[in-house]
């Protein structure tokens, strides 16, 4: 949770601390304990520390190396330490803090520390005898490096806030990010919001030498290999094991830890896990979770593919786990627009749940308030843990084909081949694709005029994928986790609770893509069996066996009538802003809004809509 920020002149330039100074400036609202700067020739590095683990209280950063002449400068957490001091040789002392153990990395292995490090870090490393800057991140924690290179100064920060602040770097928004964004089309490399600043993507090395940056990979989920057992328990078992040892690493914390709490399987198991962790030490869990504000209204509501509260299933849980105290907020002090300004003061850019922030922002203020230093979450268990796996590739012989024939001609055959060969002609009739075109308000001229559709299309973007074995559908997630990472690591700089995910756990993660298609399913093809036959005898079965899921600010459209004034006002604002009406139809926004009021468009997928496309013009107006 601490940050770290540098400056380096390619051009052999004095570095300067008073530039250090200016980036701290846009980072010193973030709680921390102390600041430290440290400058050698060319190059400068900071460090704002924060204790989120015991032994961070002993941290020195950043740190000058005289006989390697190496400047060094860290954070993070390192979940393998016994592991990685016995192969360093060195003892595993209480007081040895996890930055000083990443330079000890660094110093033996040079760049391919990258590979031994486990856990949510990130690190830069300056070698003046060579002249080359080192930059690394972990491979799917909750953190964030950003960086801008003009040719001749290099600088970077853990927060994009130590880079706006610089005068030197332009603040021109991309306007294609933006239309992504409403076109739920991802980006398609390292680029932000903003021109000319980057991120580094997770498990990625970047070099600086000579003016010349080079990013390179150092992880490679899709080597992993298959693993084969005759018992599909046997996976459950070996699975629950390595959960747990992940939950059990990110319960070292300065301060109390709590969890994330819906009412589904993933956060649902890592908070049970966690719980019975606690047990032993006579700890409670106190678990955070979101329910509706306008539950009177939803119970008479009906949503046949959704439960739209899940104050049952949360409590289900916290029953069965015997250690939790659930506490359940329904942010009625939060409007959907405060959220929504909130989360752009927090980002520096839109966010695709404009409707959900405002709980999210709830829960982490409330950690906050209740004095935790850490959160747990399940945010990586659709990728892993609880991966649906891929019906279409099960075989022809399974149960669920020879007792429907006709889902076998439709899922085994039709739909594999029109998603291979008739990709083009599906895309344009998906679901994407008419939201785009129906629901979004981007303008059709800019669509058609852009060829948006089709762009998408030849992207990869999600309208219709077939998978070829059930890692790449696990890949295809996992390659959209970037905004996730930064969104996070976001967040845990500015309210100062440390979010940790334990199922994005590297480990957890390249289990989960060594087991077989087959196994996420039962004889009957239900799906999610992995995390079921994992987690029962010990999650309730109303929460293991729910076909539903719960629906997300499912009383967005209450609150937005609660909020309509405010709403309103924003709508009138942001569509008098020119760049907001190239990319916008503001007609068609104003309308769904005031139909919305006069009660002919009530669709939780229209309210959602409609605040993330007011996300676009506030940021825009910021």
């Amino acid at each position: 949770m601490s940050l770290i920020f540098g400056q380096i002149n390619a051009n052999q330039a004095p570095a300067s601390v008073h530039h250090l100074a200016v980036m701290y400036g846009g980072i010193k609202h973030f709680q921390h304990e102390k600041h430290q700067f440290l400058g050698q020739e060319n190059a400068a590095f900071g460090h704002a520390l924060t204790h989120n683990t015991p032994e961070a209280l002993h941290e020195q950063m950043p740190v000058y190396e005289a006989d390697s002449q190496t400047l060094f400068v860290a954070e993070g957490r390192i979940d393998n330490r016994e592991a990685l001091t016995k192969t360093l040789g060195i003892g595993l002392a209480p007081t040895l803090p996890d930055g000083e153990l990443m330079r000890q990395a660094y110093l033996r292995w040079g760049e391919a520390c990258a590979d031994k490090l486990q856990g949510d870090w990130s690190l830069a490393a300056y070698n003046f005898k060579t002249q080359t800057l080192f930059v690394a991140r972990d491979k799917l924690g909750y953190t964030a490096l950003f960086y801008h290179f003009n040719g001749r100064q290099f600088s970077f920060g853990s927060s994009i806030k130590s880079l706006l602040v610089l005068k030197t770097i332009p603040k021109n928004k991309r306007v294609e990010y933006l239309i992504r964004e409403l076109a739920l089309w991802k980006s398609a490399n390292n680029e932000t919001v903003y021109k000319g600043i980057f991120m580094l993507p997770p498990g990625h090395t970047l070099t600086l030498k000579n003016g010349q940056i080079t990013l390179k990979r150092c992880w490679f989920p899709e080597n992993v290999p298959l693993i084969y057992y005759k018992n599909p328990q046997d996976y459950a078992e070996e699975l629950r094991q390595i959960l747990t040892e992940a939950v059990q690493v990110r319960l070292r914390s300065h301060r109390p830890v709590a969890a994330m709490l819906s009412g589904g399987l993933d956060s649902g198991t890592v908070a049970y896990l966690a719980a019975q962790l606690l047990k032993p030490q006579n700890q409670r869990l106190r678990t955070l979770s979101h329910v509706p504000l306008f539950g009177a209204a939803l119970a008479q509501e009906q949503n046949a593919g959704w439960f739209l509260d899940e104050t049952p299933y949360i409590m289900a849980t916290a029953q069965a786990a015997g250690n939790i105290d659930p506490t359940l907020l329904n942010s009625a002090h939060l409007s959907v627009t405060q959220g929504i300004a909130k989360q752009l003061d927090i980002n520096d850019t839109i966010n695709h749940a404009a409707g959900n922030v405002y709980w999210l922002i709830d829960i982490m203020q409330t950690a906050q308030r209740m004095g935790f230093g850490a959160l747990l979450t399940g945010e990586m268990g659709n990728a892993g843990i609880s991966f649906t796996g891929i019906d279409y590739l099960l075989p022809l012989t399974h149960a669920r084909f020879l007792q429907h024939p006709k889902r076998l001609i439709k899922s085994r055959i039709l739909r594999p081949l029109a998603m291979q060969y008739f990709k083009s002609l599906l895309s344009r009739r998906s679901g994407v694709a008419q939201y785009i075109m129906e629901t979004s308000h981007l303008r059709h001229d800019m669509l058609k005029a852009q060829n948006v559709i089709a762009q998408m299309g030849a992207d990869g973007a999600d309208f219709y994928q077939y998978y070829p074995t059930a890692k790449a559908g696990m890949l295809h997630i996992l390659a959209t986790a970037q905004l996730r990472c930064m969104f996070g690591a976001n967040s845990k700089h500015y309210f100062g609770v440390e979010k940790r995910d334990p199922t994005g756990d590297v480990r957890v993660l390249e289990y989960c893509l060594a087991v077989p298609n087959g196994v996420f399913f039962d004889e009957k093809g239900q799906n999610k069996q992995l995390i079921r036959r994992m987690m029962q005898g010990r999650l309730p079965d109303k929460v293991l066996f729910e076909t539903k899921k719960g629906l997300q600010s499912a009383d967005i459209a209450h609150r937005a009538r609660a909020d309509q004034q405010a709403t309103s006002a924003w709508m009138a604002r942001v569509c008098q802003n020119a760049d907001f009406q190239g990319i916008v139809d503001v007609k068609k926004l104003q309308t769904d809004w005031q139909q919305f009021l006069a009660g002919q468009q009530t669709g939780t997928l229209q309210m959602q809509t409609v605040f993330k496309t007011l996300m676009v013009g506030m940021f825009l107006e910021s």
